[in-house]
């Protein structure tokens, strides 16, 4: 007489766990063949596990048909692998979702997200209920564009404490600035360092900014960190401080290599530092020449520390070209004040976020 299917189920799990492959996959076959769902999934899903998916789809189909969750979703992912767009299956990933299955819903989250489809922030919301990361996450972004500063702190602290990287990141950012918010630049440390540790190259440079505020030397040390992944704005950074002696001793050597690495990358205020060690032959032979090409190239990317060394050199040594010179310079400092204040209002900088004055 056959024994009972769940019978014959947990004999054949109790046999896997003892890795008693060949007496618990006939077994497993047998509770299958009789209708038992759960041993359908598990014996379809270790022969894919274990490279055999001709033999594997036959039992994954056989449990889906019965609304198994877990095999319904392990055919949907074979189905995408095979090239089938997730458009195309949106009905079932919605029925998994609808039941519960969190990784249908942050799959469906992030497809309607990349869509700008307010349907993500539903996937989000019941995700977020699982206690979802990623969901708290997108729901802290959702909230931040709308100027609910205070909602995405504290979504983004769930996503944070969960370890989500990019969480700390924007937390530390928010504090730094004072998005929405006063600064507090205590809280700014605390988040700012767990992505600086995580290896957030803009976090360690921020982090290294917050340092050098407080005139501390280890802001060099997460300035450094941000180089070595040339990060262009961290070698600025090292360039200044190498070239003005502020947190270390002065080394116009090391100004000019970090300056260099920057320049090359256009980086405006690196691009002003190399006029400067040009001018004046710091760590390199002096070249008035290329010290105002650099200067040029500087004042042009948005450097209004070039644009000043520019119109003072046009006063002394240019005055054919001087009002030429002041006027471009001008108009280039009048750009840079509108964007400044336009990111102040659409990023909530020490003000309430408006989005229609940034525009």
């Amino acid at each position: 007489m056959t024994a009972a299917p769940d019978i014959l189920y947990r004999q054949a799990a109790a046999l896997l766990e003892q890795s008693n492959t060949a007496q618990a996959l006939p077994l497993l076959q047998q509770a299958a063949e009789q209708g038992y769902t759960e041993a359908a999934f598990v014996l379809g899903n270790h022969l894919l596990q274990n490279g055999h998916p001709e033999q594997a789809f036959p039992w994954l189909e056989t449990a889906s048909a019965q609304r198994h969750p877990k095999a319904l979703f392990t055919l949907l992912q074979q189905r995408e692998h095979n090239g089938i767009p997730t458009g195309q299956l949106l009905n079932d990933y919605a029925w998994l979702g609808e039941q519960g299955h969190l990784e249908s819903q942050l799959i469906l989250m992030r497809y309607h997200a990349q869509r700008n489809d307010p349907q993500s922030l539903y996937w989000a919301e019941l995700a977020a209920a699982r206690y979802a990361a990623p969901a708290y996450y997108h729901l802290a972004r959702h909230h931040q564009r709308q100027g609910d500063v205070a909602t995405a702190i504290e979504q983004y602290e769930k996503a944070a404490a969960l370890g989500v990287t990019a969480a700390c990141w924007q937390l530390g950012q928010i504090y730094f600035y004072g998005t929405g918010i006063s600064p507090n630049h205590a809280q700014a440390k605390q988040y700012l360092e767990q992505a600086a540790q995580a290896g957030h190259i803009a976090a360690q440079t921020l982090l290294a900014d917050l340092l050098a505020a407080q005139r501390k030397p280890e802001a060099l040390e997460w300035y450094r960190r941000a180089a070595d992944k040339e990060q262009a704005e961290a070698q600025a950074k090292l360039a200044q401080y190498a070239l003005t002696g502020e947190l270390s001793e002065r080394d116009p050597f090391q100004a000019a290599r970090y300056a260099k690495a920057a320049a090359e990358k256009d980086h405006p205020e690196a691009l002003k530092i190399m006029g400067d060690l040009y001018r004046y032959g710091l760590g390199i032979k002096a070249d008035n020449h290329i010290a105002q090409d650099y200067y040029h190239r500087a004042a042009a990317l948005g450097s209004a520390a070039a644009a000043q060394k520019l119109i003072s050199d046009a006063a002394l040594y240019h005055p054919q070209q001087y009002e030429q010179i002041k006027t471009a310079a001008l108009q280039q400092q009048q750009t840079e004040t509108i964007y400044r204040l336009a990111e102040a209002q659409a990023c909530a900088i020490g003000r309430p976020a408006d989005y229609n004055a940034a525009r």
